[in-house]
């Protein structure tokens, strides 16, 4: 549960000339993973199974059919940790991309690429029940090009081939990651404590449970953001550039989860704190990211220039802030791509009474963010599929869903 396999995030690729109309590609890892073509979202995934056995999920690749080069990329995070959320199994992917039966590439042909220059591996953990918390330092002309360059000439890693293992189909109905924007509501000022508050959430995991030693740490997102104190809000919508000692306070409408993208302009080196949560209880109405007693944050280390970061891991929430540190940054975009059960919206129920109208869609909601492959208990602090949770959960999975 230490050293060098906790926390891995590696890319894979490969170049596939007049990819075809129909073609797919199949994956099936021990770990997180999120699928693209030409740099495109394809699909995350894969559904949960038990110890030992591992889900096979497929997505259509029309999106990059043509008669030029298609690059299709998979992004793959390897926690290698104990949790309540993802079993701890040895890391592995095993993909393929088919036409009509016929194997067009095999795991042995995508290149592997270390992406730890762009992603800190060495973080603390977003909580005790998940793995780990997500620091960015994107690299210029480097973060997104893995992706979608037909010819990569930057370094790459060794394939290893690891033993086989049971595999099933999916089992489950595939979200549609629907990509929703959020409105900004307010804009703020604070200040830095020079000697943050200790928090109880971190630092109490039992021995071997798979965390990294505190002096080894190569960013500490938790302290950043216990150090952050709301000064001033000032509600109404704000612009886009957040100047340094600033925060813009931004609304989804409503809880959702899913995975946060922010399309980001520096013009010089600019550090970006992100805190969010599914209320607003902290000082002046803000934002407090330690009511859930996790690492409810996001730091981005941004170089000069524009980038686009998605985060691999879910989180939930309905309102973020967004704290400019040490330089100005222009937000051209934030959005949550959904992660909920594709088929909740199928029942429906109206009444004289709109507070049982708004109990139904809370309802629903709940149903919805808890039922993405497994049932669980909730999709933020520990997406764990208790057995009460899932008993109750599956209850209404057919009066919800009709199947």
């Amino acid at each position: 549960t230490g050293g060098d396999d906790l926390n891995r995030r590696v890319g894979f690729r490969v170049a596939l000339q007049r990819l075809p109309p129909g073609s797919v590609l199949r994956i099936a890892t021990s770990g997180l993973y999120r699928a693209s073509v030409d740099g495109q979202f394809v699909g995350h995934g894969p559904a949960r199974a038990g110890h030992g056995h591992f889900r096979i999920d497929e997505w259509s690749l029309d999106s990059g059919a043509g008669s030029g080069t298609s690059v299709v990329a998979i992004e793959v995070a390897a926690s290698t940790a104990r949790s309540f959320y993802m079993v701890k199994q040895q890391p592995f992917l095993q993909a393929e991309v088919v036409y009509d039966g016929k194997v067009l590439a095999a795991t042995p042909d995508f290149q592997a690429i270390d992406l730890h220059p762009v992603v800190v591996r060495k973080v603390p953990r977003y909580s005790y029940q998940r793995t780990f918390t997500e620091v960015f330092r994107p690299t210029p002309g480097w973060s997104a090009a893995w992706r979608s360059v037909a010819e990569w000439d930057g370094p790459v890693m060794k394939l290893v081939e690891a033993p086989t293992f049971p595999l099933a189909d999916r089992g489950v109905p595939y979200p549609k990651f629907k990509v929703i924007d959020s409105t900004s509501v307010a804009s703020g000022t604070f200040r830095v404590l020079s000697k943050p508050p200790k928090r109880r959430y971190y630092g109490f995991h039992p021995e071997n449970f798979g965390d990294f030693a505190q002096e080894e740490l190569q960013a500490r997102p938790d302290l950043m953001m216990s150090s952050l104190q709301p000064k001033s809000l000032d509600p109404g919508p704000t612009g886009d550039s957040i100047q340094p000692g600033t925060f813009h306070l931004h609304d989804f409408g409503t809880n959702l989860s899913g995975f946060l993208g922010f399309r980001l302009r520096a013009e010089r080196p600019a550090t970006l704190l992100v805190t969010f949560d599914e209320l607003r209880t902290g000082p002046k109405d803000t934002v407090d990211p330690h009511r859930m007693k996790c690492v409810n944050c996001i730091l981005i280390e941004l170089p000069a220039g524009t980038y686009t970061i998605e985060t691999i891991e879910p989180y939930t929430l309905r309102y973020l802030q967004l704290h400019a540190l040490d330089a100005a940054i222009t937000l051209e975009g934030n959005y949550l791509r959904e992660l909920a059960h594709p088929h909740a919206g199928r029942a429906t129920f109206a009444s004289s009474d709109p507070r049982l109208d708004k109990i139904f869609t809370a309802a629903g909601q709940t149903f919805r963010q808890n039922a993405t492959d497994i049932f669980m208990d909730c999709p933020s602090r520990e997406r764990a599929g208790w057995l009460c949770d899932s008993f109750f959960t599956a209850r209404v999975e057919a009066n919800l869903t009709g199947c």
